[in-house]
């Protein structure tokens, strides 16, 4: 319910029966029925078994299958994270025999961007992005007064935490941006630690292992200044993710 920000206020208050289709890890209770399996790559995919599971793939058109292929593209970093599984390519396929066009959703999301978002990604890696090697760990952080800079919109920070997790070397990434009343923060990982508990146990967060988001009322100053301070334990927890491995 938390996810739903300004939101949940009136979802908690509405009446009538909840149905809760999720992959993440640890929802919630409040709904009287769910469908959750965190296994599964990406809610969008669970959300198409439960259409085909009440027979209903025929109502599947092409401008439904847009939609739930791009929770899927969106929700599995473009089908790369280790999720996604051969039904999910099944699932895929009924769509693209339903009339998907895969190619103008991938383009609507990853092609043409406007210059602003470019000069603010740039800008991100240039003059907000920190490495720090010796832990394994780079953070990217951009103010409120950096994003009004560049005219912010929507959807324009999206992709900015893999920037910070490509770099050579780097196994977890933090981006951390200031919006109205809080920071929101992404985290991302590669192989088998977990980010979903480092993002529950300080910044109220939650979602896979190795991608998670939280949330803080702090600045992003003092954000930043924990993030930094939890530099031994990351490292501390990748060397014990590496020998459980």
């Amino acid at each position: 319910m938390g996810r739903l920000g300004p939101m949940a206020d009136a979802a908690r208050s509405a009446t009538g029966t909840w149905l809760m289709v999720d992959h993440h890890v640890g929802p919630e209770d409040f709904p009287m029925a769910k469908v959750h399996n965190p296994q599964c790559s990406s809610t969008a995919e669970l959300l198409y078994g439960v259409i085909a599971g009440l027979g209903g793939r025929d109502v599947v058109d092409p401008v439904m299958a847009s939609l739930l292929y791009a929770g899927m593209m969106t929700d599995t970093g473009s089908f790369r994270f280790a999720s996604v599984s051969a039904e999910t390519h099944r699932v895929i396929a009924e769509m693209k025999d339903r009339g998907l066009n895969h190619t103008a959703v991938h383009e609507a999301i990853f092609g043409e961007q406007p210059m602003d978002r470019m000069k603010l990604h740039a800008f991100a890696v240039v003059e907000r992005m920190e490495v720090h090697p010796e832990f394994q760990t780079a953070f990217i952080h951009l103010t409120a007064e950096d994003m009004a800079r560049f005219n912010y919109r929507a959807g324009y920070t999206e992709g900015l935490v893999n920037k910070a997790l490509g770099v050579a070397g780097v196994k977890v990434a933090v981006f951390a941006k200031q919006s109205t009343d809080r920071v929101k923060m992404s985290f991302r990982s590669v192989g088998n630690y977990s980010v979903r508990d480092l993002a529950e146990q300080h910044f109220d967060g939650g979602g896979h292992n190795n991608a998670a988001g939280g949330a803080s009322t702090e600045s992003i100053g003092v954000v930043m200044a924990r993030l930094r301070g939890l530099l031994p334990e990351i490292a501390a927890g990748l060397a014990a993710a590496e020998e459980k491995a």
